[in-house]
């Protein structure tokens, strides 16, 4: 779980602080959305947040074994589209990315959020 706060919003960006389980105690990480150049960044991550690596291998690993588990259950294989096969590392994070995916989709729809939470299965 990660909530987030809309903390300065101006014409050129919005600045989003998040608190990875909500704990604000701990401090927080910052996400910016610069509106004018239309690209979004963790210009500071949280204490309780760490960043990962998918290797080349690793992602398509796991997209053959979907592949694989499709077929079992007679589904077509994912296409290049839906998941292209991978050609460089990826870096994510483990709750900025939880927070930016809500706050990019209400963004998209015309919509800023002021506070949210995003919760997910591990």
């Amino acid at each position: 779980m990660v909530t987030f706060k809309l903390k300065e919003e101006n014409d050129q960006q919005l600045v989003y602080w998040y608190f990875p389980h909500g704990n604000e105690e701990n401090g927080h990480g910052t996400i910016v959305i610069d509106r004018v150049l239309g690209k979004l960044d963790v210009t500071e991550l949280a204490p309780d947040d760490r960043l990962v690596r998918h290797t080349v291998e690793n992602q398509n690993r796991w997209r053959k074994a979907v592949n694989q588990m499709r077929n079992i259950e007679q589904i077509p294989e994912l296409t290049d589209e839906e998941w292209p096969e991978a050609t460089e590392d990826r870096i994510s994070t483990v709750f900025a990315d939880h927070a930016i995916q809500k706050i990019v989709e209400a963004y998209n729809n015309g919509e800023i959020l002021e506070e949210g939470v995003e919760t997910w299965n591990i």
